[in-house]
């Protein structure tokens, strides 16, 4: 599985990460806070994302479309895992039609295989 297709499950403590998620609810943020965000991983799995003021970054966390984070930092309280938007973050706004950029199957075990897209047809050498 590519690294930006962490899912919920796969943030440490403390640990940087890379993950693509959906935004579901934005609020303004407090003292120090940009925006608090209530994200989606590529699996819907609901988390709670705080953008930091020091994060140097521009991005309009418009509810349903889709950013990919690199070096997020995760953090586990005994609530579930939360993600931070920081300095060395960086953001890459997706969109709202993420299956356009994404493609997510089930495999034989109900667990996800997701993989940047390839029009099927591509994959074949039948048109695209």
């Amino acid at each position: 599985m590519r690294d930006h297709l962490r899912t919920r499950d796969a943030i440490e403590d403390d640990a940087q990460l890379d993950i693509t998620v959906r935004v579901v609810d934005r609020a303004e943020g407090s003292p120090r806070r940009s925006a608090e965000l209530t994200v989606a991983d590529v699996r819907g799995a609901h988390l709670d994302c705080t953008v930091w003021e020091r994060w140097p970054g521009t991005a309009d966390w418009a509810v349903d479309h889709w950013y990919r984070l690199r070096r997020a930092r995760g953090q586990v309280w005994e609530s579930g895992p939360e993600l931070h938007v920081t300095a060395a973050t960086t953001v890459q706004p997706l969109g709202s039609d993420i299956a356009a950029r994404l493609e997510v199957e089930t495999d034989l075990f109900g667990a996800y295989v997701c993989a940047e897209s390839t029009p099927p047809a591509a994959q074949f050498g039948r048109g695209g």
